[in-house]
């Protein structure tokens, strides 16, 4: 399983993603407040809030927002 999710990380190009930062995602998302950091809980991990609801998805393609998002994860784990 371990091996599987580094294989993931590496094809996706999951430290690229977080080494650009926000020019490599769309801006609308961050403009419209798509998802948020929200503290964390009880073990000190990251609380993250994603308003799905937002997203047009006529608008955006399923890769844009699923590298927005790895991205909001990758940068609260930080």
């Amino acid at each position: 399983l371990f091996a599987q999710f580094l294989y993931w990380r590496h094809s996706d190009g999951i430290r690229g993603l977080v080494m650009e930062g926000e020019p490599a995602i769309i801006s609308d998302f961050f403009e419209k407040g798509l998802a948020f950091v929200w503290g964390v809980d009880k073990k000190d991990r990251p609380i993250i809030f994603i308003r799905a609801h937002i997203v047009d998805k006529y608008k955006y393609k399923t890769e844009d927002i699923c590298r927005f998002v790895v991205h909001i994860i990758e940068s609260a784990r930080r």
